[in-house]
């Protein structure tokens, strides 16, 4: 699953190549630079719905946790999640799915950068 629920905390695991996944689950998501990210919600996420309000910030009781990974397996066995930390909304476009713009708490290291698709 990309969102697990754990209360008021969303947790976001988030595969940028998405080869080899599901039909159904080519949402999106990639960096826009180095502490900027453009994350895609589910496709049956509706802005009104209890996850598209904690994601947009008017749910204040909720908090993200951002995990990415270039691609689903690394070496024939199941890549590692890179955590990203708690990401900060910075604003949304669409519906079902709904396109999120996330501002970082910190840049990407420079050593990670060039295998998860981040220029500069």
């Amino acid at each position: 699953a990309g969102i697990v629920r754990l209360d008021n905390t969303l947790i976001l695991l988030t595969t940028l190549k998405k080869g080899g996944l599901t039909a159904g689950s080519h949402y999106e998501d990639h960096f826009l630079g180095p502490d900027r990210m453009q994350w895609q919600s589910q496709t049956q996420t509706r802005r009104d719905s209890q996850i598209g309000r904690m994601l947009s910030g008017t749910d204040n009781q909720a908090r993200f946790h951002l995990f990415v990974r270039n691609g689903k397996l690394r070496n024939g066995k199941a890549a590692t999640f890179l955590y990203c930390g708690q990401p900060e909304f910075e604003g949304w476009e669409g519906e079902k799915p709904i396109t999120v713009t996330w501002r970082l708490p910190a840049p990407v290291p420079d050593h990670l950068r060039p295998g998860l698709g981040i220029a500069g």
